[in-house]
């Protein structure tokens, strides 16, 4: 049916948007990556709060960043390529991997992967952490790094960028029943008396950024070697002949334990407990094509980072 959310969750439009931002950071010659970035940001018809986040995020990233010996090859480059059996080395009848790479480049005389990652504030980024570890078992970044080979990028590895969202929130008003007042009438300094403009909050996070870098930046090395790329190939092989056999039967399993991943219900939530009808037009539409993401030929000048399968094992 191809039914889609008409609207898109905020985590999801705000990395839209910073990959936008990262795109054209990384395209401009580097005496205007940070003018363009800003401008990619300030045009966009999101919330003005997203806009001031995106913002500080990006400018704090290019100080963090600009500096690095790094030179970009090719910028959201789409690929597709033969979804193949490890055990046999046979090619699948009908299904393809595509997908889009948010940076080929080149440091040294070599060339790497770039992925870029805007992810929560309540994740611990710090070297050595579960969230790097978890990245040695991520089967996206070994087919990433086919998809550069595949494009005439022989990668070495991913660069991997991290960009954490702020814990830092605007301020409210202390609610009328809370206030305590000193015998001069003021508030205490922890009570607020009217909600932190935006500007104000501008402020407060771009020196938290400022004075905190290594809480919101990271940068890591991951590497794969053929056992691993193996393991990652068996990894699609599989979920596409699970996909096809759910195709076959018109049964698909349900994992209740996916409803209220990333600390929000998935967009199809109220149609599984019976609120709404997958035909409800106010909250959803009918895609034109399965992966529209991926859309018209190779370039470098799209958004948006997947990876899809289409087709039939």
């Amino acid at each position: 049916m191809l039914r889609r959310p008409v609207s898109v969750a905020q985590p999801l439009s705000f990395g839209s948007l910073g990959h936008r931002a990262l795109e054209a950071w990384w395209k401009a010659p580097a005496s205007i990556r940070l003018t363009e970035a800003r401008r990619v940001i300030e045009e966009s018809d999101t919330d003005p709060l997203d806009r001031i986040i995106a913002i500080e995020l990006i400018t704090g990233y290019h100080a963090r960043w600009a500096d690095e010996p790094i030179t970009a090859v090719a910028v959201e480059s789409q690929f597709e390529m033969d979804l193949v059996n490890p055990a046999t080395e046979s090619f699948s009848r009908t299904w393809t991997i595509g997908g889009k790479l948010d940076a080929i480049v080149e440091r040294a005389g070599r060339f790497w992967l770039m992925e870029h990652k805007f992810i929560s504030s309540t994740i611990d980024i710090r070297p050595g952490t579960v969230y790097w570890q978890k990245l040695q078992l991520d089967s996206q970044i070994s087919t990433y790094v086919a998809g550069a080979e595949s494009r005439g990028h022989p990668v070495i590895g991913c660069i991997y960028d991290v960009i954490r969202k702020p814990r830092i929130k605007p301020l409210l008003a202390t609610p009328i029943e809370n206030r305590r007042y000193k015998k001069d009438g003021a508030l205490y300094a922890n009570q607020r008396e009217f909600d932190e403009t935006l500007e104000e909050y501008r402020i407060r996070l771009h020196d938290d950024i400022a004075t905190n870098p290594d809480s919101y930046y990271q940068r890591g090395e991951v590497f794969r070697n053929r056992e691993e790329e193996n393991a990652a190939g068996f990894d699609l092989w599989r979920v596409a002949k699970n996909i096809r056999a759910c195709e076959k039967d018109n049964c698909w399993p349900r994992n209740s334990d996916s409803c209220w991943k990333y600390e929000r219900a998935c967009d199809y939530w109220p149609v599984c407990i019976k609120e709404t009808s997958i035909d409800d037009p106010i909250r959803f539409r009918t895609a034109e094509n399965p992966n529209e993401e991926l859309k018209g030929r190779n370039d470098d000048a799209s958004s948006t980072t997947e990876t899809t399968t289409a087709g039939a094992i």
